[in-house]
């Protein structure tokens, strides 16, 4: 009872964000309770004076089924109502070009697995209650049953199938059906407590990296003598540009510990697995600027965030996607110099290669 009424001391914010009551809402339920003891204290302590046993009036066998049967059908209006009114904020609003698919299929398996959480709970309270006990009633025991089993098998089956089939397929279709000439590809990688990200230079190529050339001038152990790491660009977070409507391929690696790429604007989550790189594929279709028109928010911004706790600086795994038309995005990445040029500038180019 207690942790239902903490839940509703959760009270609805401005801007539509989830915030937690004040302090006298937390007073008013900790002097509830202590006033409900209390009174259940008085309650006993009459009884116990004045000999009342009004629980041998009271055959629990019948009254249980009956409670438990109005609890789960409170339970039932209120998980309905609930699901009503915050659908919408299970999932923030799309901006890639997959996500409505993931969308979709996410939908048909709530819907599917709603059904079956209602039909169980409602059978389970017409049992509890249709088989209750009474006096003279003897227990039947119900061996086996083939007929039974194969049926309620066999019908889980079809659906996990069902649904294990869309995930399959649009696993396929995001990471694995990866072209080999992208229009845009980019590296991102985890580190405690960063991301950093690399862009290709002029000739659209990432370089080859190697983890032993990995040094405080270059963080990502780009190997220099690969002509095509030469023009690579390095972006330490906050701000990861991307330009709209084009399809991004992101290699991710970690240097330390797990982390996780999760970007939930775009339905995009992967994990950056220490010495496992990984990648994905996905197309923004809205811009930062429309998506703030869209919503009404001046200051929103697509998020990167880390999905795993990676350690005691967890929180720092935050980075901004600004999600750009192509020619902001162009003149841009126009402006950034690469990393081989940098290691130049500050005479340590003997530190970008293997010797």
């Amino acid at each position: 009872v207690l942790f239902g009424i903490l839940l509703f001391g959760i009270s609805y914010g401005k801007g539509g964000d989830y915030v937690v009551s004040p302090i006298w809402m937390w007073t008013f339920l900790i002097v509830l309770a202590l006033v409900l003891g209390f009174v259940g204290a008085l309650i006993m302590e009459f009884i116990e004076v004045h000999d009342i046993k009004p629980l041998d009036k009271i055959k629990a066998n019948q009254v249980v089924p009956v409670i438990y049967g109005i609890w789960t059908v409170f339970g039932l209006l209120l998980f309905g109502w609930a699901s009503y009114k915050y659908y919408d904020k299970l999932f923030p609003p799309l901006a890639s070009k997959h996500g409505k698919e993931l969308d979709i299929m996410m939908g048909i398996t709530m819907i599917v697995t709603t059904i079956a959480f209602v039909l169980t709970q409602l059978a389970l309270a017409y049992l509890l209650y249709r088989y209750r006990g009474k006096e003279g009633r003897k227990a039947y025991y119900y061996h086996h049953n083939n007929k039974l089993e194969y049926t309620w098998t066999g019908v889980i089956l079809v659906v996990m199938l069902i649904l294990i089939g869309f995930g399959l397929h649009y696993w396929k279709r995001i990471m694995i059906d990866i072209p080999k000439k992208a229009p845009l590809e980019i590296e991102v990688v985890g580190q405690q407590f960063a991301w950093s990200i690399r862009y290709p230079g002029k000739d659209g190529k990432l370089g080859r990296y190697n983890f032993r050339l990995i040094s405080p001038d270059n963080p990502l152990g780009l190997d220099f003598e690969d002509e095509a790491a030469k023009d690579d660009i390095v972006i330490t977070a906050p701000e990861i540009h991307l330009p709209v409507n084009k399809q991004v391929v992101v290699h991710i690696r970690s240097k330390d510990v797990l982390h996780g790429f999760y970007a939930p604007h775009f339905r995009v989550n992967m994990y950056a697995v220490p010495g496992m790189p990984t990648k994905f594929k996905f197309t923004p279709v809205v811009t930062t600027k429309q998506m703030r028109e869209k919503i009404g928010k001046k200051d929103f911004n697509y998020e990167l965030a880390c999905g795993q706790l990676c350690g005691a600086g967890h929180y720092n795994m935050r980075a901004v996607i600004l999600v750009q038309d192509e020619n902001e995005f162009g003149s841009w990445l126009g402006q950034q110099k690469s990393a081989y040029s940098q290691i130049k500038e500050a005479g340590k180019e003997n530190l970008a290669s293997v010797k």
